[in-house]
């Protein structure tokens, strides 16, 4: 499938956010008041609020601007993406105000948000480091060659809790994704699919 505009883009992610009930994310959504952006994809949101991604992921990962605050999803350009969590095989985001933490009053949907996001190629023991979690998180594909891990820290206001995506890559595409809480005590496994995997998870 591919997307002509924004607005086929648009329709997609309000597809993804209606599949995604509460308790798959790591948060619900939150009664906040009244937003400045009116845009999902954050076109009209207000300065400062969004912060930028590192282009070292910005062609995976897109920031959301939803009623419930800021969330992080899959990028979709030309083709459609989908992150489904393993454990429930139903789609993924990530809200940035985590584990149904209570939100302090006044706020609006712009006051939850991520603060930073920070990438990095990982090499060394670090790699070996999250090829093992990656072992451990998808046991079933321990026979597939993994080239690259890159990680993304994205970092809350909430208390600047620090979310940590893990990236694994193959044939230089990511394919699978491990979303880590608190070094990795509280995560989630995802694989990223697309095309006929995708068309064949829907069809399930």
């Amino acid at each position: 499938m591919l997307f002509s505009d924004a607005n086929i883009r648009k329709s997609l992610f309000a597809f993804i956010l209606a599949l995604v009930p509460i308790g798959i994310t790591f948060g619900a959504p939150h009664n906040a008041h009244g937003a400045t952006s009116k845009s999902m994809l954050c076109d009209d949101a207000a300065p400062g609020v969004v912060e930028p991604l590192p282009p070292l992921v910005k062609n995976w990962v897109v920031v959301l601007c939803t009623p419930s605050g800021q969330a992080l999803g899959p990028f979709v350009d030309k083709e459609v993406v989908l992150w489904l969590n393993k454990s429930n095989g139903r789609p993924f985001i990530a809200q940035a105000y985590p584990l149904n933490a209570p939100l302090p009053g006044n706020l609006t949907s712009d006051d939850i948000r991520f603060r930073t996001f920070l990438a990095r190629e990982m090499e060394g023991k670090t790699k070996e480091m999250a090829l093992k979690l990656w072992e451990n998180a998808f046991e079933q594909a321990k026979d597939q060659s993994i080239e690259r891990v890159v990680q993304l820290d994205a970092i809350s206001v909430y208390n600047n809790i620090t979310f940590n995506f893990f990236f694994y890559l193959r044939k230089n595409e990511p394919r699978w994704i491990l979303v880590c809480l608190n070094r990795c005590k509280i995560s989630v496994s995802l694989d990223i699919l697309t095309g006929e995997e995708l068309k064949s998870a829907v069809r399930k």
